[in-house]
């Protein structure tokens, strides 16, 4: 038997729709993971535009050398996977196999390094509850001390990149749509990469920089860009079809509905307790029941 009638799957007649479907099913969900995650990033938005004061003390606590090395772990890994599926598309079966055992080997060190951070934060007792050990800064600290601990890193410091992996890792291509040579299947992946590090770099030294209201835009800036090219490159949007461009864009869409919808309601409310304070910074809004 073949190695592509061995990797056929029922119901799909041929490899090329069994690769197209399972492409379709992988964006189908990362589109519904986008909207799982989107909730969690539009509770962290609207509670630092509410405590802007309790995050920046809580910054000035992070560990830049676990969230950079952890940084470096997860797009290093993202690379050596995709050069995986690309050198499976080639036939490429030793390639296939080093990436996939350096890609474990990677996330295991991920969570080694998550384990030594976490542990570091107990140890300094920094735990959720009423006696939590922050506090505030005084209020007669200057410029340049109130911004010396601030670390608005905001650059990616998880993201997920899925690959449908083919079945069977012969030594001849079963699934191939890709027209280059094997020997040029490290080349956008590592150009990638390098640019996505370079971006965390630029991340982490504007996080150090007295920008005042424009630290969060620039790093949000920042890490948008390096969605993109993860996307776009490592994830191959680029070189999808109309359809699976069109659930990542979904997704996009219904998650910006989901921030707007949420920030319209939260930057539309009155104080009418406080009135003097901006309308942003009312949480709690009595109803008239009555108008209703």
């Amino acid at each position: 038997m073949s190695d592509a009638a061995t990797a056929l799957r029922e119901p799909w007649p041929d490899l090329d729709r069994q690769r197209h479907g399972v492409s379709v099913g992988i964006w189908l969900f990362i589109a519904s993971e986008v909207l799982f995650f989107g909730a969690l990033l539009l509770g962290y938005a609207v509670y630092r535009a509410l405590y802007p004061e309790a995050f920046r003390i809580a910054g000035a606590e992070t560990e830049v050398f676990y969230g950079s090395v952890n940084l470096l772990l997860l797009l290093t890994s993202s690379v050596t996977m995709t050069i995986a599926v690309d050198a499976s598309r080639h036939g490429m079966r030793r390639t296939v196999i080093a990436c996939l055992a350096l890609t474990i080997l990677l996330g295991a060190a991920f969570l080694l390094f998550k384990g030594l951070e976490y542990s570091a934060d107990i140890a300094k007792g920094l735990l959720p509850g009423a006696h939590f050990p922050l506090q505030p800064a005084p209020a007669h600290a200057d410029r340049v001390s109130r911004h010396a601990g601030r670390r608005d890193l905001l650059a990616l410091r998880r993201h997920r990149l899925d690959h449908s992996v083919p079945t069977a890792l012969s030594g001849r291509p079963i699934m191939s749509n890709s027209h280059r040579r094997p020997m040029h299947i490290w080349l956008r992946p590592v150009a990638v990469w390098v640019a996505l590090v370079l971006l965390g770099l630029v991340s982490l030294g504007a996080a150090y920089l007295p920008l005042n209201a424009f630290n969060t835009p620039l790093n949000l800036a920042i890490a948008g860009v390096m969605v993109i090219l993860l996307w776009l490159f490592l994830m191959d949007l680029i070189g999808s079809d109309a359809l699976i461009r069109l659930i990542a864009v979904a997704g996009l869409v219904w998650l910006s509905f989901m921030f707007a919808l949420t920030f319209s309601d939260y930057f539309s409310r009155a104080c009418e307790d406080q009135p003097a304070r901006p309308a942003a910074f009312c949480v709690d809004q009595k109803i008239n029941r009555g108008a209703f």
